[in-house]
């Protein structure tokens, strides 16, 4: 009994084997195919990106945005992908900062968001934008193209790095979103006179209760107001008011 259940079994054990066998092949080339067709696919993008090859003028212009506290450095320019720029911010009271890691993606480039001790940056400061076109900071193909550049903002011999360089040096003012934003109040509220309905309609409901603060007198009203984020003086006199200055400030 156990001899004849055997023999009939054994074919479709060795059928199920071969399936088996093809099955796995089947599965295998097709990995491999599936392989080999990225690996195409990711080289034809290579050979797609552009290269120069010939004599080109170079485009580059750079400008800077305030965001969350923070100043950002964004430009377009002609410059081959993947060029790397360093970028210097410094102004005459000490302040300096810098970004040596600013690359170009897609003809644009941008910089790590700048502040001076986690404050907002505010004021007059000089910024110079730099590459130089040699093998410490280009990689072999980047330098290649770069050397097909031209225009006034390229040195042949740069006085820092001896070899060809782009150097771009600007001055710029830039404005805090709360510098511009105390402006504005300042604009509002100064020679105004805080008595009702304005105190309250205007000053009260959009800038928070006033805080009155030490260095109060007869002759002046020195007050906080926390949804501003500012100190107001009046002229007790005429209730007129003289001055706003930042954050709570006393004993002005």
């Amino acid at each position: 009994m156990i001899i004849s259940t055997s023999k009939t079994t054994s074919p479709i054990i060795a059928y199920l084997i071969i399936a088996i066998f093809f099955i796995g092949c089947s599965t295998s080339d097709k990995s491999k195919n599936d392989n080999v067709d990225k690996v195409t696919q990711d080289s034809s993008e290579i050979d797609q990106t552009p290269k120069i090859q010939s004599q080109t003028k170079l485009e580059i212009n750079i400008d800077h945005k305030s965001e969350n506290g923070k100043v950002y450095f964004l430009g377009k320019t002609n410059l081959p992908e993947k060029t790397k720029l360093g970028l210097n911010l410094k102004n005459k009271s000490g302040y300096s900062a810098q970004d040596w890691e600013v690359y170009v993606e897609n003809g644009k480039i941008k910089s790590v968001g700048f502040t001076e001790r986690g404050k907002p940056l505010n004021g007059s400061y000089e910024m110079i934008l730099f590459s130089p076109f040699n093998e410490v900071w280009q990689q072999e193909e980047v330098k290649k193209q770069l050397n097909f550049f031209t225009g006034d903002l390229i040195v042949d011999k740069d006085e820092v790095f001896g070899t060809r360089t782009l150097r771009l040096k600007e001055t710029i003012n830039i404005t805090s979103e709360k510098s511009g934003k105390l402006e504005k109040i300042r604009d509002e509220l100064i020679g105004e006179i805080y008595t009702y309905p304005f105190s309250l309609e205007v000053v009260i409901e959009k800038y928070g209760s006033p805080e009155t603060l030490s260095g109060t007198t007869n002759e002046k009203w020195i007050a906080y107001f926390p949804k501003g984020d500012f100190t107001l003086v009046s002229d007790k006199s005429d209730n007129k008011i003289v001055s706003v200055f930042e954050g709570k400030s006393v004993n002005k």
